[in-house]
Order: C-alpha cells, then structure tokens, then sequence
C-alpha cells in the first residue's frame, strides 16, 4: 500500500497545467515541471503565487513538501526537491511493509512455539441425537433374496387355492347349475395327481330365464313382421 501522498487525487482536484494537461500526482508532477516552457513556468510561480505549493498543500496534503517548495522559485530545483520526497515516501513505504511482515512473522512464531493441548471431547449424545436414534430404523444391510429358501408348494395349498376359487365363481356366476361346482370339487380333490386336467363340465353355463322369455318374444315380433309383410 502506497503512502498517502503518493496516491492520485480527486478529478476534481486534478492540477491543470496552463496550456497543458492535468496532474494526479506527484510522479506527474515532477515530470512535467522537466519539460514545461519558461512561460508556463512563470504563469504558476511568480512573485504574486505559487500554484504547485497550494495543490501539494490542499490536495496532495503532504505539509513537508509543501513546504520545502514555498519559497522556491527554479524550475529544475523544484523538480529535483519534489523527486527527493518520492524517495522518502517510497522507503518508508518499503520500511512500513517490512514491519508489518516482521510482526506477523513474529506472531505466527509465538503462536507455532505454544504446546498443543488435548481438549477432552464429551461423548455423551446431545438430546437431538438421541431423538434421532429412536426414529429411525436400524439400517443394518437387506439379506440377499437369492440366498432365502424357495417355499414349497405342496397338493394342499392347491387345494385351498381351488376351493377359494370356486367360492368366488359361485359368488359372480349365481344362475351356474350345481353340477358345474361339484364337477370343479371332484378336480380339487384330485389335483394332488401329476398332469391331472379339468374335466370339461356339460352345462358350463345356464341361461337366466329372462333371456329365454326376451328371445321369444323378439321372435313373435319377427314373425309378425313378417307375415304383415306378406298379407297386407
């Protein structure tokens, strides 16, 4: 980090050189002194005033320099005065950083040199942890499903499977005649043969009464239908 008064100054406290441009800062200062004309000179210092006291003064703010150029009326003297105070600033730049790291160097130092103590940890659980703990599950690992035994299917669990599947016929087909389910039973009972098929029963099925009286009587209208046709 700079020293203050070698930094740039506000652009609205930028120096305006008479025929010229404008001046942030020292370093732009002592150059352009080097090569301004006689008559730009003159026009900033003379008897009556002295610009560049004024502006190191007000808005460079170095009290030093300012001043060391009070009274100074040559041009190059001026310039070679303003490049002796950059030095300075800039070596005491130079032995402000080099502090600065002696005394970080010299904490960090005590810090390392301190013994390292064991701080004894609680192995109690918080109360949140507990909670934890009694919500959820055990995570311990799933067995392997292709390490489980394979259940065994015997003529029994046939069987019964046989049976609650003529009790749900029985309950979704009412109009069935009776010979159909002890047909199915007889095949239940048997079922503990190897390749044993169903037999086929003769009346699967019994038409509900109303479907008879229905086709008979859209029968009857056919007929006479027809026979209209014919006669009339």
């Amino acid at each position: 980090m700079n020293h203050p008064a070698l930094n740039d100054v506000r652009n609205e406290n930028a120096f305006n050189i008479k025929d010229g441009g404008k001046l942030k800062n020292l370093y732009e200062l002592e150059r352009e002194l080097r090569r301004l004309s006689k008559d730009q000179f003159s026009h900033h210092v003379n008897d009556a005033k002295n610009d560049f006291y004024n502006w190191i003064y007000h808005a460079v703010k170095d009290d030093q320099l300012a001043l060391r150029l009070a009274k100074l009326k040559d041009q190059k003297k001026m310039a070679d005065v303003i490049e002796k105070r950059i030095g300075e600033l800039e070596r005491l730049n130079v032995t402000k950083k080099q502090a600065v790291q002696k005394k970080t160097f010299s904490s960090l130092k005590r810090i390392a040199s301190k013994p390292v103590t064991n701080v004894e940890v609680d192995a109690k659980p918080l109360k949140h942890e507990v909670v934890v703990d009694r919500l959820l599950p055990s995570l311990a690992p799933l067995p392997d499903e292709s390490l489980l035994p394979k259940p065994v299917i015997t003529a029994a669990d046939v069987e019964e499977k046989l049976r609650a599947r003529l009790a749900e016929l029985r309950q979704s087909t009412p109009f069935a005649p009776e010979s159909y389910y002890q047909s199915a039973e007889h095949v239940a009972e048997d079922s503990a043969a190897p390749n044993m098929e169903m037999p086929t029963p003769a009346e699967p099925y019994a038409v509900h009464p109303a479907v008879h009286y229905t086709l008979l009587l859209l029968g009857g209208v056919i007929a006479g239908l027809v026979i209209a046709r014919f006669f009339i």
